[in-house]
């Protein structure tokens, strides 16, 4: 018996100047994916920011103020660090 040959799945390509349809349901205006997920990057870096003054707060009233800024210097340190390793990675790849 021979082996049948699985054959791949075409590519899925997404026009852009189309509106995405799901169903009978077609995602236009402000509730578009793209307005989505702009959206929720806001909310998300909203409450991180939220987050952070709340722990600003609460080390300012425990007199640890000086601490709270060296972690968060250390932090920031370390995101820089590893977006100039993204940012070196994207360079080196794209010659």
């Amino acid at each position: 018996m021979p082996k049948k040959r699985i054959q791949p799945l075409p590519r899925a390509s997404y026009d852009r100047s189309r509106p995405l349809t799901i169903g009978h349901n077609t995602m236009r205006g402000p509730f578009s994916t793209d307005a989505m997920l702009g959206s929720m990057w806001t909310m998300i870096g909203a409450a991180a920011a939220g987050y952070l003054l709340l722990l600003a707060r609460s080390a300012w009233k425990q007199g640890e103020m000086r601490q709270f800024l060296r972690s968060l210097a250390i932090v920031a340190a370390l995101c820089a660090l590893l977006a100039g390793a993204v940012l070196t990675a994207m360079l080196l790849d794209s010659r």
